[in-house]
């Protein structure tokens, strides 16, 4: 399905309310010992925001690479195209200041 404005918008509002719930489910000290991992960011929010967002074809291994040895060292993603995209995810953890 080809990706529209309408389609993104809600794309983008349903991954914005997905993470408001998630950092506030961070609140607690149980929640802040069991961090979500990068992996975890990728899938939940890396690559949705990617696919139904931005449009690309996540599914082709010719245009999504994990761990890519590049230039610019090993992000997580390599989005290949023009340009290429360099992707660095981190997990998602509430810091106590």
């Amino acid at each position: 399905m080809a990706v529209t404005q309408h389609t993104a918008r809600a794309a983008l509002e349903r991954l914005v309310a997905t993470f408001n719930k998630k950092t506030e489910t961070l609140t607690t000290k149980k929640a802040r010992e069991e961090t979500f991992s990068e992996r975890d960011v990728i899938n939940a929010f890396i690559m949705p925001l990617l696919r139904d967002v931005l449009g690309w074809d996540t599914e082709d291994p010719d245009v999504v690479k994990y761990e890519l040895n590049t230039a610019a060292g090993r992000p997580d993603l390599t989005l290949i195209g023009t340009p290429t995209i360099f992707v660095e995810a981190k997990r998602l953890t509430r810091i106590d200041e």
